[in-house]
């Protein structure tokens, strides 16, 4: 995942899925029965994990180096509820993808030997 690149560390580390989903909760809060009906179907251990209380860490907080739209960005790839979490297609066309520098021409500029060589092979 890019975050992991950028801070060199797990966003979620855990052992186990129940300790990745309480990182998950730890950092994005709690998921609401509203905002995904199909939760009452998971595990009762997980659906149970997914409503825990509400202290968390904001997400901005937690990598607080990200830039606005990279946050957004990551939000909407880590929703937790599949219809709503950003598809591969969506994701390319965030604006975050706008916001990186665009490439740029690189100029090469030849030592004297260098251009000898190319003489000399030509």
């Amino acid at each position: 995942m890019r975050t992991e690149l950028f801070t060199c560390a797990p966003l979620f580390p855990g052992r186990n899925e129940l300790e990745m989903l309480a990182r998950i909760v730890s950092i994005l809060g709690p998921v609401r029965p509203c905002a995904w009906p199909e939760l009452a179907s998971l595990s009762p251990a997980a659906s149970t994990l997914l409503r825990a209380p509400d202290p968390h860490t904001p997400l901005a907080y937690s990598i607080p180096q990200l830039s606005r739209t990279a946050h957004e960005l990551l939000r909407g790839l880590l929703c937790v509820n599949p219809r709503h979490r950003l598809t591969a297609r969506q994701a390319l066309q965030h604006e975050w993808f706008s916001d990186l520098p665009q490439p740029q021409q690189l100029q090469y500029k030849l030592s004297p030997y260098s251009v000898e060589l190319m003489q000399w092979y030509s």
